[in-house]
């Protein structure tokens, strides 16, 4: 608890420690790992995980770690790909 209300910049300090936390600890426990740069958006549903670069001009390379297995995938720029990940 604080004696300051929830938007003051004297209690922003414990709530960048709780988020990046928070954060970090549901990346850790997870089974997949993305590593692209920021223009390439994810998300997995039903066992695919989806690919997107958002970039209109550049290629990307994308690194995924899925338990021990390492994959790298290119994507032309503003293209979505599926991948099966079970």
């Amino acid at each position: 608890t604080s004696c300051d209300y929830p938007g003051h910049n004297g209690i922003y300090p414990i709530y960048r420690t709780i988020v990046r936390e928070v954060i970090s600890s549901s990346q850790r426990n997870c089974d997949i790992k993305v590593f692209a740069t920021d223009r390439v958006r994810y998300a997995v549903y039903d066992n695919k995980l989806y690919l997107l670069n958002t970039d209109y001009d550049l290629s990307a390379v994308v690194n995924i770690m899925l338990k021990n297995d390492k994959k790298v995938v290119m994507l032309q720029p503003l293209e979505l790909k599926s991948i099966c990940v079970d």
